[in-house]
């Protein structure tokens, strides 16, 4: 589902009718019946990823953690949301409920959610500003060079960027954007985001 939903938010949102493809998966999400999990799997990734408007996917990311609460997608999913907006005790709860998960070793968990879990804290750390363990967090999952967790690598550099950027560090923040961008696969999504940065540093005040 992960996988298809980066492919429909690319098809619908970023290479066509951005207002259209948002109506028909608000329509898909709310009426459907057969794609109507995966229609909001995707809102979830569009209002929190392309949008920037993380209330927006809130209940959808509530609603499928509910229904699915083995599904650490979705989990993972809701935290982020929470992060962004500001919501730490909710995401320290996630957090805590993911890290017994990974430590048990039972199915659907495995030692390789891990480093995705290190940078889910990461970013609630950084969100609250917190760049010192923030940063701590990022470096602990890019020990982790599998293919598979090369989405968390992407991001962990792109987050590592933008603390160079806020601490005015703007060499080291291009180099991070940089191995950002050379990670073979990973998170389009981050990529984007890295190629902003590279051009324009990333500011906590939006336009400067």
């Amino acid at each position: 589902m992960p996988d298809l939903s980066r492919f429909l938010s690319s098809l619908l949102i970023t290479q066509g009718d951005r207002r259209r493809g948002l109506q028909d998966l608000e329509r898909a999400a709310t009426r459907g019946d057969l794609l109507k999990e995966l229609a909001r799997s995707e809102l979830i990734s569009v209002y929190l990823n392309f949008e920037k408007q993380p209330a927006r996917a809130l209940p959808f990311a509530r609603e499928l953690q509910r229904k699915y609460p083995r599904n650490y997608n979705f989990s993972f999913a809701l935290a982020n949301i929470q992060s962004e907006m500001r919501q730490f005790r909710e995401v320290l709860a996630i957090f805590r409920d993911l890290e017994r998960g990974i430590a048990s070793g039972k199915p659907p968990f495995a030692p390789q959610l891990k480093p995705r879990h290190d940078q889910l804290l990461g970013r609630s750390y950084f969100n609250q500003g917190d760049y010192a363990r923030a940063a701590d967090c990022f470096r602990r999952s890019l020990m982790d060079t599998s293919d598979y967790n090369a989405r968390v690598r992407v991001w962990s550099y792109v987050r590592l960027g933008m603390i160079c950027d806020v601490q005015n560090e703007r060499e080291q923040a291009v180099e991070l954007y940089s191995m950002a961008l050379a990670v073979e696969s990973g998170e389009s999504i981050a990529k984007v985001e890295a190629r902003q940065y590279l051009k324009t540093p990333y500011s906590l005040v939006p336009g400067f």
